[in-house]
């Protein structure tokens, strides 16, 4: 609707009042009155239709004759429906209009009837077998489906699993879609390489033809960022060095005489410098990865005890005491004395002096 029409106004007179006034253009049909008090006035002078009647609705009394227009048959219609209702169905009404000229757009319509409609798609989907119309979303009709349709319980066919070769009774609905007896079968069979590791050659095979990119020639280089402490404690010396300190150990805890039955798995012991890690890598003036890799003191196994966390934790705070405070918590000696004799005073005073060669001899 364009600007022009809402702005514009023209005048209009009231039908009960016959006063002037002024409407907007698009209400020059629908507008009637000037005010609301107008309108109710006129409303209740005008005599309702079914003023005065009595009976059904609908029956005898109110019911008035009219004439189809397409098929002239007489249907019934209410007093307030005459002039309006022309059909007497909606049947009646599209086939009268087919054909004809829209009254909205003015432009003659073509026959809209199945092949002739430019949008036709063949109609209704129908079974390849009988011609007959079926379901969208079905293969065949009923009748067909019932007579060629095969139960899943009857007519089972044997295979051979692919995997254990055991013979298997399938429905047929799974002929060819089947091929294992289990899951178990079907795992395995699907992930033949499961659990089992590349052999010394191959995988210098796979270095060769991928090589391992570090440092810069990583995509993912950020400028090297990591602490040095960390790639120490991360590398595989390290690693290394923590298992043979369990082994000589025994797994256990020389505080406490907590046992981890020969592995670690609960994560529950730990790998002690006697040294302390941070002393060792300030005195020798360690900076990178690789200092730290070709420093021997650092891999000394005499320098590593095994404890658990908690035993770790209160030698931790002992060698702190002394280094900051320059005293050490001897009030501890008597609760961490165990059965051979061992006490924690052996290692209190190690801090003060690095190991000996000789003594890394004779551990070896």
């Amino acid at each position: 609707m364009s600007n022009q029409i809402v702005s514009k106004k023209i005048e209009i007179k009231c039908i009960t009042c016959k006063k002037v006034f002024e409407v907007y253009l698009y209400r020059k049909n629908t507008a009637k009155f000037c005010s609301r008090k107008c309108k109710h006035i006129s409303l209740e002078n005008q005599t309702p239709w079914n003023k005065g009647l009595k009976g059904l609705y609908f029956g005898k009394i109110l019911s008035i004759p009219s004439n189809c227009l397409n098929c002239g048959n007489i249907f019934k219609l209410f007093p307030s429906r005459v002039g309006k209702n022309k059909f007497c169905s909606k049947s009646c009404y599209a086939q009268f209009h087919r054909g004809k000229p829209n009254g909205r757009k003015g432009i003659p319509n073509p026959k809209l009837s199945k092949e002739l409609h430019p949008m036709w798609k063949g109609g209704l989907p129908k079974c390849p077998n009988c011609q007959e119309i079926k379901g969208r979303y079905s293969k065949l009709c009923r009748n067909c489906e019932a007579k060629f349709r095969i139960p899943w319980n009857k007519n089972t066919q044997i295979i051979n699993c692919q995997k254990c070769g055991i013979n298997i009774e399938v429905s047929p609905n799974k002929v060819g879609i089947q091929k294992f007896c289990s899951k178990r079968c079907g795992l395995l069979g699907t992930k033949r390489n499961l659990g089992k590791r590349h052999s010394l050659e191959t995988r210098e095979l796979i270095r060769k033809r991928t090589p391992i990119r570090r440092g810069p020639e990583n995509n993912k280089w950020q400028g090297g960022i990591t602490p040095l402490y960390n790639q120490i404690r991360n590398c595989s010396k390290y690693n290394e060095w923590r298992k043979e300190i369990f082994k000589n150990d025994n797994y256990t805890c020389v505080m406490c005489g907590n046992n981890e039955s020969g592995n670690n798995e609960s994560g529950n012991l730990n790998a002690h410098h006697i040294t302390p890690f941070a002393q060792i890598i300030k005195g020798f003036k360690i900076k990178t990865i690789e200092d730290a890799l070709g420093c021997d003191i650092l891999w000394w196994k005499s320098n590593g005890v095994t404890f658990c966390k908690d035993c770790h934790i209160k030698a931790e705070q002992r060698i702190k005491n002394y280094w900051v405070n320059g005293t050490d918590a001897h009030d501890c000696r008597e609760d961490s004395k165990r059965k051979d004799g061992w006490r924690h005073s052996n290692f209190t005073r190690l801090p003060l002096c690095l190991p000996t060669m000789e003594h890394e001899k004779n551990s070896v």
